[in-house]
């Protein structure tokens, strides 16, 4: 643990004077020892090229056996790998078993990826019940992205009972954070009177004309 740090200190020149041949032998060091942080930043200094030739398959090597030792931003990583072929054959099975891995760690893009994957069906049977849990959870993240998606699988019944009124809500909420498809998706629920249940919603032009703008 004390060379990942010393490390990490080298490779962002906290406090220290950046050194990345430095912070590369640290971390070499340390995931000779079977230290899982130091594989992992092994992989973000080849990914990045940081003081090394940028090298996309080994750092996905390093990221494929940190995320083995269940270090959740390595999970993400290993996902795009196996995703996109990078250094191991590809495999989009394998993918979405990485990005939930990480996604049950709490790391909003992966379950981002988890949630997207579902509803298409890709590395997994198409299940878009299961994608809403995904959405669901990233949107209570702060993911103007899931926001968006969870309000237009309300919007539809798609994959959940159908409620206008929650799906306006986190439209809402995404187009506050300046997402344009979410600003689109409320205007689109001001000027057709949706919201709360079939004629019921509030028509407001004004509100419309805003969110459209």
């Amino acid at each position: 643990v004390a060379m990942d740090d010393l490390g990490w200190l080298f490779e962002t020149g906290n406090n220290v004077n950046a050194d990345q041949a430095k912070a590369l032998s640290l971390f070499n060091e340390a995931a000779s020892r079977g230290s899982a942080e130091g594989m992992y930043h092994l992989g973000v200094i080849y990914h990045e090229g940081l003081g090394v030739k940028k090298d996309l398959a080994t750092a996905c090597q390093w990221f494929i056996r940190a995320a083995a030792e269940d270090v959740p931003h390595a999970a993400t990583e290993a996902g795009f790998c196996y995703y996109n072929g990078t250094g191991v054959a590809q495999d989009h099975e394998a993918a979405f078993n990485a990005f939930v891995k990480a996604g049950q760690a709490g790391l909003i893009d992966a379950r981002v990826y988890v949630a997207d994957m579902l509803e298409r069906g890709d590395g997994h049977n198409q299940d878009s019940t299961y994608a809403v849990m995904w959405y669901q959870a990233a949107a209570e993240q702060g993911s103007a992205y899931a926001m968006t998606e969870l309000g237009a699988h309300l919007r539809l019944g798609k994959g959940v009972v159908w409620n206008e009124a929650q799906a306006m809500q986190w439209f809402a909420k995404g187009a506050e954070q300046g997402y344009v498809p979410a600003e689109t998706s409320l205007a689109m629920g001001y000027l057709n009177g949706l919201g709360q249940s079939v004629g019921q919603g509030r028509q407001d032009y004004r509100e419309a004309a805003h969110w459209f703008s």
